[in-house]
């Protein structure tokens, strides 16, 4: 049987303002993909391989907790690909991703790579399954299909585990009825309604904020070159940020204790940013936000549900930057065990009380265990009678994530979680690389550079990752020489899995590669005068590539810039070379950017 034409017409390809992915004909028309793929559009482009095209597809619904949506119904005739719900195929059974990976194309066709089931995983928390295959997946193949040597559908892709990429699919024995769910018009996950609303609002807005953890978060919907002028102003220590929806922030203020916090950007994208206003006072405050665009207000009905040992509660990360909590009312003494646990949020947790400090706040990340090893667990002893919160993040502040977030009498003997606020902000200050490669595995990846190169230190010369608009660029080396003049400045860092998977997604774009050209020029040359640009070929670096070049002028000096970007496991990595157009420079950007390539993959070994 020849699977690839079998399954492939069922295949779409699915596209929004801010990613690309992948997805899966079923009955009655619709499309079955990841959620994440999706959000927190209501629309997507969606595209067969027949050249089918449908540009304003509706999404019917999504499940946050599972990562799943269903968009359609579609009018086409493909045949739907057929459920394969009869329960776990063979460990060792060969099985077949299909989709989009790194796609680029307007109407492109879907690729196949062959794999064998080698693990099923369970998560507990939520009652799911999932097949661990090592047909690896990329960015682009969320949403796509898991088949099996029938053809028949058997999960759909949109997680990669560990950092050989193996593909992590949700079985279609759980997924099939929460698709149902969604095609019926049903909440699939329990969650309630969590959909983005992406129009009406207002320009101004009172809110009232509870206490330290209280957030109003406010959606701003207009076309890139908008000027947005942000303010919120009250009697309380305010503050607010603004991020997109990759959890990347492009303004924040907290800069007076009590007044008012203002800012003004102007949007470089379609891309929906999230306005997130929250305080510094742990007594309630009245705050009036103000926008010179419209603010959509967004609904987070986690904020302050009743927690109690022996219950489980549902919630969702709704929005970039959310930080739920809740309300736990223990007795002096007593001991609990809190568990938040997810597939879409590397889940943070934190269990504060009204006066506490940094070192009687205790927080934990990755003691849970879970599907990936990333559930958050505390181990608590109350310290008095009374109200605590119990606080639920994504560790980068991602968004959605769908949680369970379970609370039980602690068992006897087990040891109080120890780590506080003050250990975890300590360990996070530093700024040093939490991966295998840091700053002196960066330094020793250059030490081949011709001889007429000297290393200097960037912040003198002036090259700050905060220009890239981003924070997990952590280590930071810069090299010069002077005949013929070149520059040659690298950074690396480390991704989360979620991280990596979105950046992933995006790095074929020359989109989004222009965004760290852009970032260069308006940081560091802002007088500059960009007089062309294009992609860079590059050759093949870690996992996933790509590259731009610019030319410009700056003080009237013309300048060509080249950038290679690539990732290798969790490890991400930008290599700029600036040099004078025409001139042979002294090494490639390529040519550096592998020897970063080799220096990287031998500390990850």
């Amino acid at each position: 049987m020849d699977i690839f034409a079998s399954a492939a017409p069922a295949m779409a390809y699915i596209e929004t303002p801010t990613s690309t992915g992948s997805g899966a004909l079923t009955d009655g028309g619709y499309v079955v993909t990841s959620a994440h793929v999706v959000w927190p559009f209501d629309e997507a482009r969606v595209v067969f391989p027949d050249g089918s095209e449908f540009l304003d597809a509706p999404v019917k619904g999504w499940d946050l907790l599972a990562d799943l949506a269903v968009i359609g119904p579609l009018d086409l005739s493909a045949a739907p690909l057929p459920f394969e719900e009869s329960g776990s195929p063979a460990i060792g059974a060969e099985a077949y991703l299909i989709g989009y990976p790194g796609e680029v194309d307007a109407f492109p066709q879907p690729a196949i790579v062959r794999g064998i089931v080698s693990r099923v995983r369970a998560w507990d928390a939520a009652g799911m399954t999932y097949f661990q295959t090592d047909a690896a997946i990329a960015g682009g193949q969320s949403g796509g299909a898991l088949v099996s040597e029938s053809a028949r559908l058997l999960g759909i892709s949109g997680l990669s585990f560990s950092e050989a990429e193996y593909g992590l699919v949700l079985s279609m024995a759980d997924a099939a009825p929460r698709v149902r769910a969604l095609i019926a018009g049903g909440d699939a996950s329990g969650l309630g309604a969590r959909r983005v609303p992406l129009t009406g609002g207002a320009t101004q807005h009172s809110v009232t904020l509870s206490n330290f953890w209280d957030q109003r978060a406010f959606l701003i919907n207009e076309h890139a070159g908008t000027n947005v002028n942000v303010s919120v102003s009250g009697d309380n220590d305010g503050r607010f940020a603004l991020y997109d929806s990759f959890a990347e922030e492009w303004l924040s203020r907290d800069e007076t204790a009590s007044g008012v916090e203002s800012g003004r950007l102007t949007l470089q994208y379609d891309d929906p940013l999230f306005l997130v206003a929250s305080q510094l006072a742990e007594e309630p405050g009245d705050f009036i936000v103000t926008s010179s665009e419209r603010l959509i207000p967004l609904n987070d009905p986690d904020e302050g549900k009743q927690l109690s040992p022996g219950r489980t509660l549902l919630g969702n990360l709704d929005f970039p930057g959310d930080a739920d909590y809740f309300l736990l009312t223990l007795r002096e003494g007593e001991r609990v065990e809190v568990t938040a646990s997810s597939a879409l949020a590397d889940a943070f947790l934190l269990i504060d009380y009204q006066s506490a400090t940094d070192e009687q706040i205790i927080v934990d990340d990755d003691s849970g265990g879970g599907l990936f090893g990333t559930d958050a667990q505390v181990v608590y002893e109350a310290s008095h009678t009374g109200s605590y919160f119990v606080v639920v993040q994504d560790y980068d502040g991602l968004a959605p994530g769908g949680y369970t977030l379970t609370a039980r009498e602690a068992s006897a003997g087990a040891p109080l979680t120890a780590t506080t606020r003050a250990d975890f902000l300590d360990s996070n200050d530093d700024g040093a690389n939490s991966g295998g490669f840091g700053l002196d595995e960066l330094r020793s990846a250059f030490l081949g550079l011709p001889d007429s190169f000297e290393e200097l230190d960037p912040a003198t010369e002036g090259l700050s990752a905060s220009g890239l608009g981003v924070d997990y660029l952590t280590d930071s080396v810069a090299y010069a020489s002077s005949e013929p003049f070149q520059l040659i400045w690298a950074l690396s860092g480390e991704l989360t899995d979620l991280e990596r998977i979105a950046f992933d997604a995006e790095l074929s774009s020359p989109a989004f590669l222009n965004e760290f050209r852009q970032g260069i020029l308006s940081d560091d040359w802002r007088d500059a005068r960009l007089t062309g640009n294009g992609t860079l070929r590059l050759p093949d670096l870690g996992d996933n590539s790509g590259g731009v070049w610019a030319d410009f002028v700056s003080d009237g000096v013309a300048l060509r810039m080249e950038i290679a970007v690539f990732t290798r496991g969790n490890t991400v990595a930008f290599v700029y070379s600036f040099f004078r157009p025409g001139a042979v420079p002294s090494t490639t950007v390529a040519n550096a950017a592998r020897m970063l390539d080799e220096a990287i993959a031998n500390a990850l070994r």
